[in-house]
């Protein structure tokens, strides 16, 4: 997807929330994951600011960040987990993610409300390590995951875990 593509969903996305009864983009072709679009995700200190779609396909990971399906959406406890593409292209969406610091600020806007989560882990382990994926107990946590280097034949995942600290309604 090309920059003012991703431009172009945010925006409506935004403007969604201005005006409820705007419809979801159902997608002209060139921009495919607008009906899918849950939330931004925004990393001011590494410049992510993307769409997250949901019940996307991983294929789709040079395009948009993409959620895992799960039980619970934010804020509610548990872990939702955001994949995205680490790499060298413009578009690349976690290209930038391994220069975050543990207490750098991640908000994850919902249309309803805005969370702000507080990065206080990041770590490397292979693709196969699924309990990056579990919840943790009595908690509301974002897993941010990518690969470690901007290759897809590197086993290695990195996953920057951040905590739930303050929900503001839009």
């Amino acid at each position: 997807m090309k920059n003012k593509e991703i431009e172009k969903v945010k925006q409506d996305f935004m403007n969604s929330l201005q005006d409820p009864d705007i419809p979801e983009d159902e997608g002209n072709g060139e921009v495919e994951m607008g009906k899918n679009i849950w939330g931004l995700l925004t990393i001011e200190s590494v410049g992510i600011d993307l769409p997250v779609a949901t019940g996307g396909n991983f294929k789709s990971l040079y395009n948009s960040l993409i959620a895992y399906e799960t039980d619970v959406l934010p804020p509610d406890k548990g872990n939702f987990v955001v994949a995205g593409h680490n790499g060298s292209c413009p578009v690349c969406t976690f290209r930038y993610l391994h220069d975050v610091n543990i207490g750098d600020e991640v908000f994850l806007q919902s249309k309803k409300q805005t969370m702000k989560y507080e990065i206080y882990d990041s770590f490397f382990v292979m693709n196969d390590d699924l309990w990056v994926l579990d919840p943790i107990e009595d908690e509301s946590t974002l897993t941010l995951l990518t690969c470690r280097y901007s290759s897809w034949t590197n086993p290695e995942r990195l996953i920057v875990r951040a905590r739930l600290v303050e929900v503001i309604d839009n």
